[in-house]
């Protein structure tokens, strides 16, 4: 049973969680971005992900189409962990820590 879980899952790309640094990890299709999508789904300046009192912060910066986890749309500001699924646009992730 438990495999036939695991090939029922739905397979999604890892997103590593960044080291933590001073700036935010900013995500979107501008070529500025730390991490540049290339979804027509995905805003210029989509969210961004920064480490705050030990924990992960993933933002939504105002994108047209949104961003998600868990496939709940985030407002603001959210924290997030290792195995949540983030979308923003029509991608999606599995976040991970390598």
């Amino acid at each position: 049973a438990r495999l036939g879980r695991a090939w029922s899952a739905e397979r999604l790309p890892k997103l590593l969680l960044p080291v933590p640094g001073p700036h935010p990890l900013r995500i979107g299709r501008d070529p500025v971005n730390g991490l540049r999508l290339s979804h027509e789904t995905a805003s210029r300046l989509h969210a961004e992900l920064s480490m705050q009192s030990g924990m992960w912060i993933l933002r939504d910066l105002g994108s047209t189409n949104g961003t998600t986890v868990n496939g709940r749309r985030v407002m603001g500001a959210v924290v997030v962990r290792s195995g949540d699924v983030v979308g923003f646009g029509q991608m999606s992730f599995r976040l991970s820590h390598g």
